[in-house]
């Protein structure tokens, strides 16, 4: 789309733009990515990346033009990284808590699965316990 034109955007959701879980994120104050670059920007990075299919991509990099004279698409327009210049980084999850949640719960099943066997050994020893006991000998072998 050029500068000198008029579009309408069906309404949608926008929630589908962004990830399933919204919890994990950075955040950090920037700047923005075009000129001026002013330093008023307080960006938020999600952990994971929204997915779009290989057609949403095409149709986004044929229809946005830039504002310049002569217009032209927009693709390979990203901004290098800047330098941090002191800024801090806010990541509001710990890195390994996903990791950490898998495994306390694996260990919480082994554990309940462990019960459960040392309570059926217990009442499979009672109940056995309770028969009486059949002892088997073998009479002695007599050479004829």
């Amino acid at each position: 789309m050029k500068s000198d034109q008029n579009t309408s955007v069906p309404p949608f959701n926008v929630r589908e733009l962004l990830p399933p879980v919204l919890a994990h994120f950075f955040r950090y104050n920037g700047s923005l990515t075009t000129p001026p670059c002013y330093q008023s920007v307080l960006w938020t990075v999600f952990s994971r990346r929204a997915q779009i299919s290989r057609e949403q991509l095409e149709k986004l990099q044929e229809t946005l033009f830039s504002t310049e004279e002569p217009s032209k698409l927009l693709v390979q327009n990203y901004r290098a990284p800047q330098p941090l210049n002191q800024r801090t980084i806010f990541a509001s999850f710990i890195q390994g808590e996903m990791l950490s949640l898998g495994v306390g719960i694996l260990v919480g099943c082994l554990c309940l699965l462990l019960a459960v066997y040392l309570i059926a050994r217990k009442i499979r020893k009672k109940v056995l316990g309770d028969q009486k006991s059949v002892v088997f000998t073998s009479a002695p072998v007599t050479e004829a």
